[in-house]
């Protein structure tokens, strides 16, 4: 959620304006979910000419301030697919910041450092993760911090193995989804799920 005030100081582009004619201090509304904050205001301002006289106008104008939306978190070891998915991820949501962990440890740390308010929106990660943090530890943590709790957890997984699936699905994974090996079924899969969970998601059930 974003709120504030809008506040500058500019001149108008005409060739008889001299200096800094006007200036706004709008307030901005409370937008959630937004990519951008557009509104209308209006104000009035002088215009000073070159034989001393003066211009008394109305001005509207339509400022567009682009606000950037909850972060989405990655946990990927493979550099290769973590900079392919950065640029699938960049070209689908511009206004959103991508964290990339390497690791489980990586990305328990990642989290613990966030609150309420500036935690992500969506957590995605591959099913290897390694000896250190498995993908069922990690996801049991995950599920233990409160701000969590309603975070949809996506798996990615290069090989289905049905007793893995239910593993993490039980330590409250969202979804085990299948990760192909093509660059092009790859970057269609990353736009489905994203979509769902970021754009057409209303809401996710504490797990």
């Amino acid at each position: 959620m974003v709120d504030g005030a809008l506040n500058f100081e500019t001149a108008l582009l005409a060739p008889e304006a001299k200096g800094p004619l006007f200036s706004v201090n709008r307030v901005l509304p409370q937008i959630q979910n937004t990519a951008v904050i557009s509104f209308e205001t209006q104000f009035d301002c002088t215009i000073f000419h070159e034989d001393q006289s003066k211009t008394e106008r109305s001005v509207s104008m339509q400022p567009v301030i682009p606000i950037f939306e909850r972060s989405v978190l990655l946990i990927e070891h493979n550099p290769n697919d973590s900079e392919i998915f950065n640029r699938i991820f960049k070209r689908l949501y511009p206004l959103r910041r991508l964290m990339v962990a390497a690791t489980g440890s990586d990305a328990l740390d990642c989290l613990h450092s966030f609150k309420k308010d500036d935690s992500p929106q969506l957590v995605l990660s591959v099913l290897k993760l390694g000896a250190e943090v498995s993908a069922v530890q990690l996801l049991q943590e995950i599920r233990s911090m409160p701000i969590m709790l309603c975070i949809p957890f996506v798996v990615f997984a290069g090989s289905i193995c049905p007793c893995e699936v239910d593993d993490v699905l039980k330590a409250g994974a969202n979804a085990v989804v299948s990760k192909p090996a093509d660059v092009e079924d790859y970057e269609q899969c990353v736009t489905d799920i994203t979509d769902f969970w970021l754009v057409r998601n209303i809401r996710t059930r504490s797990i």
